[in-house]
């Protein structure tokens, strides 16, 4: 019993001990930090007194550079600090007068970002070798919250930068489902060109394959996009997916109402009325093209609606249905036109 009791009181001790010295590492802990927080107020403070009594000291470069990369980190408790001493919100340097809220849009920082602008940070200043926005500047690395953010505070959604591009350009090919389904509900134009005259469906055309994409070209055309837009090479989405060798969305494109662009090199006076001009319409060729052109426009409209071919994709029933039918008259035309043909020749 007496070793028992013995046990019981080493035990005790020794938790003591313990439970003691942890509550000191904890307060040499939290008083190292508050020398730290306490020691870069006052190096704040000392280069603000310095460049406001134009001393030989640090200049307003070093306090903004010190807001800049508070900016880029999120530390809102150092941005906080430097707006206090007087330093901009805005903080321009570098080149093409980047902003602190630029680095903070881009960076993701939700809480430098609602901090900066409270501050009367410029919401929709361009800036940097693009020349974007904060709200462009989210919108290419895919950060949502930031985003709605700054649209709460009005920023443009429509906005572009050097290259054209718009937000929602940006969040379609980057892929960002969410981001783009909010900003074509803060009125983004789903139509708006690049410095090349790609819309927004045009760029994500190429990535169709890729699951995200298939959403977003749904998304684009459900909101307007416009299926028959040309480009400045005269290039429709059609056209580009075509170039892809994406029979699956030729065949979704065409459902929509997509044409494409070769059709506009030989203008119509009116749309098709002969048996021979709607044979033409539908292989999308021209009477001036060559037996071979003729042949090669079937057999890749074939391969694209082909039953079989359908079947296997797990496609929605009324494309199946819209394939079926458009395979059939793909085979009408040429049949039509090959006729023809070979009755002229004799």
């Amino acid at each position: 019993m007496a070793v028992f009791a013995f046990i019981v009181v080493v035990v005790y001790a020794v938790h003591v001990y313990v439970s003691r010295l942890f509550r000191g590492f904890r307060g040499l802990q939290t008083q190292r930090e508050i020398d730290r927080l306490v020691s870069q107020s006052r190096a704040i403070r000392s280069l603000y007194e310095s460049y406001k009594s134009r001393s030989k000291g640090p200049r307003k470069r070093e306090l903004v550079h010190e807001l800049m990369s508070a900016a880029k980190s999120g530390d809102v408790v150092l941005l906080k600090d430097l707006v206090d001493h007087g330093v901009d919100a805005d903080g321009k340097r570098g080149i093409g007068g980047r902003t602190a809220l630029m680095r903070a849009s881009e960076n993701g920082h939700l809480g430098a970002v609602e901090f900066l602008v409270g501050c009367g940070a410029q919401v929709n200043a361009k800036g940097g070798r693009m020349g974007r926005s904060a709200l462009l500047g989210a919108c290419g690395r895919g950060h949502s919250l930031v985003a709605k953010a700054l649209l709460d505070h009005r920023a443009d959604v429509n906005s572009k930068d050097n290259w054209g591009l718009s937000s929602l350009a940006l969040a379609a090919v980057g892929g960002y489902t969410d981001l783009v389904e909010l900003l074509l509900g803060s009125g983004a134009d789903p139509n708006a060109r690049d410095n090349d005259g790609k819309t927004p469906l045009m760029l994500v055309v190429p990535h169709y394959s890729a699951i995200p994409y298939r959403a977003i070209i749904q998304m684009l055309v459900e909101r307007g996009a416009d299926v028959n837009i040309s480009d400045l090479s005269g290039k429709t989405v059609l056209d580009i997916s075509n170039g892809a060798n994406l029979s699956d969305l030729t065949m979704l494109l065409r459902s929509y109402g997509a044409e494409s662009g070769r059709r506009y090199e030989e203008p119509r006076t009116a749309p098709p009325v002969t048996r021979m001009e709607k044979y033409y319409f539908v292989l999308d060729c021209r009477p001036s093209d060559s037996d071979e052109e003729v042949k090669r426009r079937y057999h890749a409209l074939v391969k694209a609606y082909h039953p079989d071919a359908i079947q296997g994709k797990g496609l929605p029933a009324d494309f199946v249905t819209y394939a079926t039918h458009k395979f059939q008259e793909i085979n009408e035309a040429f049949q039509g036109i090959t006729r023809y043909r070979q009755g002229q020749r004799e």
